[in-house]
């Protein structure tokens, strides 16, 4: 099977569809490389136009020495603005950033189905609000893949090389306690394998599965 990879970051804009004007937000802030598949780094601001003419002005200097004008700089822009190869990976990810947003209500269905699955592991929990309304979920697993770790010769890694060994990556390495997951963007056939994974995983080393 290929290489399943699941990210661990805060659910963006680009996942959930988000209308400024009707949550009555000044400004909506998105990041390219986490929310958008566009490369790093990138990222969106939008505003209001009552503050576009504020964060969107351009500066007025006129150099001393030379007199040469600087009239297109972004000031509240610090650094750089996109250029190049950056630019063009966030414009071509617009039409499927715009598609995908649309199915968040699956998604968060999946999420809900793998956290189910998850919590048959006795010990298992669920920091985050249950049922799950996101697709990253904050999960403890101190009373259960934790409790292995305390005795094993990889300590908290071990969870890793299970993983790994059926092609899951993407958990931060050596996390046994309290982690975040995220299982946005899985099929259903691969919510099903993840979720048989980590109980296959439990069930080799003894840990009771209801």
């Amino acid at each position: 099977m290929a290489s399943l990879f699941f990210t661990m970051a805060l659910i963006p804009v680009g996942m959930v569809p988000v209308n400024g004007k009707k949550i009555g937000a000044d400004f909506v802030v998105g990041s390219g490389h986490k929310g958008m598949a566009a490369v790093a780094p990138s990222g969106i601001l939008a505003t209001t136009d009552e503050w576009a003419p504020k964060v969107f002005r351009t500066s007025h200097i006129i150099g001393d020495v030379t007199g040469r004008e600087f009239e297109h700089k972004e000031p509240e822009m610090l650094g750089c603005t996109l250029m190049g190869g950056t630019l063009l990976s966030m414009m071509a990810s617009f039409p499927h950033v715009k598609e995908r947003v649309k199915r968040w209500v699956e998604e968060v269905k999946k999420s809900n189905y793998f956290i189910r699955e998850f919590l048959r592991i006795e010990g298992n929990k669920v920091s985050s609000e249950y049922p799950r309304k996101h697709t990253l979920s904050r999960v403890d697993t101190r009373d259960s893949f934790d409790r292995i770790a305390r005795t094993h010769k990889k300590r908290g890694f071990f969870l890793s090389d299970e993983l790994k060994r059926k092609g899951i990556i993407g958990e931060f390495a050596g996390s046994t306690r309290v982690w975040e997951l995220n299982t946005y963007g899985l099929n259903w056939s691969r919510i099903k394998y993840l979720s048989e994974a980590f109980i296959e995983i439990a069930e080799k080393y003894e840990l009771p599965v209801r």
